[in-house]
């Protein structure tokens, strides 16, 4: 505003008189912002991401300090302008909306909070969901994944939803969309194998597909599981790595194997040639 501006300078040339550094302006600026009442602060954010990032950041700080003491009608009015600007505003700035729209609410109960990424997760932006995927990430590792994760997956295929439905989807959820899942994490082998050992390598990942489809992947989450891998096997597996590019070669992974296999007739096979 003009008042708060006005106040800014004044301050601002105080200070500058009393020999103050130069950074007083800013110093002066933020205090004031959090001295804005709640409506104030929600008409002080631009919306059209125009305003300075660093100005934009002490708000939206002010805002959450203020949703946490309890979520008014302007801050209602806020994430409804801030979701449809998502769906508005050019480029980079849907991106800085979804981003902000996030940060103040997780402010808000999780439920509610659900809602505002159950919306976000139906964005055609990649960006958009990405930055959902993110919050999702920031959850507490015990904390069970919203429904919202597996449609949005198979809607998009992102990575990132794939990757989070792994590491902590329900085994129901990865059993019903286990043919997909696996197919996408194909050639990421660490990705695969924590598949496998999430269902504990029982149908439908069961080891004898994963023998057939990734053999080093297979040999890791048998070590994991303590499984026995057959000798022939595992020397006919290192055969043929030795005589791939060395660059990004898992022949080391597969003699880690070896070894928590309890290989050892392969492994002194293996050190004479």
């Amino acid at each position: 505003s003009r008042m708060k501006n006005r106040l800014v300078n004044e301050v601002y040339g105080r200070a500058l008189r009393s020999g103050l550094l130069s950074s007083a302006r800013g110093a002066v600026h933020d205090a004031l912002i959090m001295c804005l009442s709640p409506a104030e602060a929600c008409a002080a954010l631009d919306v059209t991401f125009l305003q300075p990032y660093e100005e934009r950041r002490v708000i939206v700080r002010k805002i959450q300090k203020d949703m946490r003491a309890g979520v008014r009608a302007p801050h209602r009015r806020l994430i409804t302008a801030l979701e449809s600007g998502i769906q508005t505003l050019p480029g980079a700035k849907r991106s800085s909306a979804a981003g902000t729209l996030l940060r103040l609410s997780e402010t808000l109960a999780w439920r509610d909070e659900q809602e505002v990424l159950q919306r976000l997760s139906h964005s055609p932006n990649a960006s958009v969901r990405a930055q959902v995927y993110r919050r999702l990430k920031e959850r507490p590792q015990s904390a069970p994944l919203p429904r919202l994760l597996a449609p949005c997956w198979l809607d998009y295929r992102d990575y990132e939803a794939a990757r989070l439905l792994i590491l902590r989807g329900s085994p129901t959820v990865l059993r019903r969309h286990f043919d997909e899942l696996e197919k996408d994490v194909m050639g990421i082998g660490w990705l695969l194998g924590r598949l496998y050992l999430r269902l504990d390598a029982t149908a439908p990942a069961t080891l004898n597909r994963l023998q057939a489809v990734a053999p080093v992947t297979y040999c890791y989450v048998c070590a994991k599981l303590g499984k026995k891998v057959s000798p022939v096997f595992v020397q006919n597996l290192l055969e043929t790595l030795l005589e791939q590019d060395p660059m990004d070669n898992p022949l080391g992974l597969v003699l880690w194997c070896c070894g928590q296999i309890g290989l050892r007739n392969v492994l002194e096979e293996f050190a004479r040639e």
